[in-house]
């Protein structure tokens, strides 16, 4: 077993972002914008075939809860 080092972790994501920003690491830069609430209600009533949604589950509030969330959040929501 290795024994634990006494450095700090660099948890800045700022930081790491920088890093990642260097020259030559990243060609273009793409924003990929929030999903609007009909397409995070789009996502939501895509089937998933390994889960099935309770009857009790409202789809429309799902969506309106879900305003600041990615498109994988709203997915990874939908799977859970």
């Amino acid at each position: 077993m290795m024994p634990l080092r006494k450095e700090p972790v660099n948890a800045c994501p700022t930081c790491q972002a920088q890093a990642l920003m260097r020259p030559g690491r990243l060609d273009r830069i793409i924003y990929v914008p929030l999903p609007d609430a009909p397409t995070r209600q789009e996502i939501f009533c895509t089937p998933v075939p390994q889960h099935a949604c309770s009857p009790n589950v409202s789809i429309e509030d799902l969506v309106t809860r879900t305003g600041k969330y990615s498109g994988a959040e709203v997915s990874q929501v939908s799977v859970d």
